[in-house]
């Protein structure tokens, strides 16, 4: 159907170079194609198609072109703006007096309001060949009109967002980074010779920006960049072992102040004590919290912001077109005197309308390149240079910190673990000798007893001689109350045992010691 009306209307067949952008789309596809296009038949000796059924002299003025405005937009959640596209063909029989208009947009609002001008009588009489003009005139100013609005309320819109994400990168406290002594650091430990297990770590720290320094800067970058070792050491009775190169804290780990202090002979060291310069809290919690999702944001803003300023030039070239196409329309010697001499008020308010257009765009034009200019200053002060980096650099420091006090926590139970092995040594010989006693003296308390149960005695008869006496009942009835009791006691002790066994079966650690056990 479309095509029909193409085809019946005699379209020119650039405009279907402003049709193509159209469609539904996941993503736009060459949204951003603008121009004008115009074609003149006004030489009576070089006329286009000729039907007076139609109301077709052939003498026509033809022209395409496409606008974009932007407007409001409930589907967008992030910014409620949406920049919409409207493409425009329109031809003028100079002779009749009849125009066609093909407008293909999105919605409905130019079409609404070409009928309220048409209600209202803003777009005048078609009564004569010079109305007819000047009414086609004001139908472009209504289109031109519609591609320059809503453009301050949208980049308005777009600062405020920017402001939102950025403001926060002026007021960022950014402590100085301190530089300390040049001793490395190390945490004490309890001197014994037992094995110990070593982690090395080894890493290149990064080269800040360059600038022109001396000789002596110089040499010390170079330095800075060189590689260094980090070195714990771990032994279950000596404690842990931290070394790093001086440079590297005082270049990267500041107001750190590693160590406990020194234990006097005798004095037990504190385990979770830290010197005054650890902090115990992140300082980075001070600042505003800045993340990748913010430069996500800052981009996405200056997206937007380069897509206005080629929407805006390509406005103003259109406009541009469109003015100076009717100023050399109404210069044309072929053009009906009658339209020269009616419509020249009508052509002067048309180019000034069309001007003021222009001078709005331009000044929308400025306003965006200055956000660009102050969206690519706030986007370095919070990309990798700026706060970015800083935010990076606090976090290694708060990681030091916290590695620090994990270490001083292991160096407390490793003292523990000794003071606890040394117990249990003393304990262990203790009850040596204890087994040792009672093994001793269990066979002799084991006959003793035996024989004070009166199985077997020794009496003396009439005739003074000593006399064995052997009781197979007292055998009998020691053996009948011993064996159960004995038997019991075993079945008691299996019954604890099993009880305690099946609930630490059933904790979570054991559950867990299982799985490790099962993956090693």
């Amino acid at each position: 159907m479309f095509t029909l009306a193409l085809t019946y209307h005699q379209v020119m067949p650039s405009f279907l170079d402003f049709i193509f952008p159209f469609g539904q789309q996941e993503y736009a596809q060459d949204f951003h194609f603008s121009g004008l296009r115009h074609e003149n038949y006004l030489n009576p000796l070089d006329k286009g198609l000729n039907v007076p059924e139609l109301g077709r002299s052939g003498r026509e003025i033809r022209l395409c072109y496409n606008l974009q405005s932007v407007e409001k937009s409930s589907g967008q959640a992030d910014l409620p703006w949406l920049i919409r596209q409207t493409a425009i063909y329109h031809s003028f029989d100079v002779e009749t007096g009849r125009s066609v208009w093909i407008n293909v947009k999105g919605n409905k609002l130019l079409k609404k309001r070409i009928e309220e001008a048409s209600k209202l009588s803003q777009l005048g009489s078609f009564k004569s060949i010079s109305r007819s003009f000047a009414a086609a005139l004001t139908a472009h100013m209504i289109f031109c009109d519609w591609a320059g609005e809503n453009w301050r309320w949208y980049i308005t819109d777009l600062e405020k967002g920017l402001q939102e994400v950025t403001r926060k990168t002026l007021s960022t406290p950014v402590n100085r980074l301190s530089s300390s002594g040049s001793e490395s650091i190390s945490i004490p430990i309890i001197p014994r010779t037992q094995p110990t297990l070593s982690v090395s770590h080894q890493e290149t720290l990064p080269r800040p920006p360059s600038r022109p320094h001396s000789s002596s800067s110089q040499a010390q970058s170079t330095a800075s960049e060189r590689s260094f070792t980090s070195k714990i050491q771990f032994s279950p009775f000596q404690g842990l072992r931290l070394e790093m190169p001086s440079s590297l804290m005082a270049s990267q780990l500041p107001n750190v102040m590693v160590g406990p202090p020194e234990s006097q002979p005798g004095e037990k060291p504190k385990s979770n004590e830290l010197r005054p310069g650890l902090q115990d809290e992140d300082n980075t919690s001070q600042q505003e919290n800045f993340s990748f999702t913010d430069l996500q944001r800052i981009q996405y803003i200056e997206e937007k912001a380069h897509e206005t300023l080629l929407v805006l030039k390509q406005n103003v070239t259109v406009l541009k077109e469109l003015r100076e196409h009717y100023r050399s329309t109404t210069e044309a010697a072929d053009l009906p005197r009658e339209i020269k001499s009616d419509c020249r008020t009508d052509i002067a308010r048309f180019e000034n309308r069309i001007l003021g257009v222009e001078r709005d765009l331009g000044m929308q034009q400025l306003r965006i390149e200055s956000m660009l200019r102050l969206l690519a200053d706030r986007k370095n002060l919070v990309s990798l240079y700026g706060i970015l980096q800083y935010r990076g650099l606090q976090a290694s420091e708060s990681f030091t910190q916290e590695a620090l006090r994990s270490i001083y926590n292991l160096d407390a139970m490793a003292t523990s673990m000794h003071e606890i092995a040394e117990k249990t040594k003393q304990e262990t010989v203790s009850m040596r000798i204890i087994t040792l006693v009672t093994l001793f003296f269990l066979p002799g308390i084991s006959i003793a007893t035996f024989m004070s149960t009166g199985i077997i005695q020794f009496t003396t008869d009439n005739d003074g001689r000593q006399k064995r006496v052997f009781q197979l009942r007292g055998l009998k009835l020691y053996l009948a109350i011993c064996l159960p009791v004995m038997i019991a006691t075993f079945v008691a002790w299996y019954i604890v045992y099993w009880w305690v066994r099946r609930k630490d079966r059933s904790s979570p650690y054991a559950a867990n010691d299982g799985k490790c056990s099962d993956k090693a």
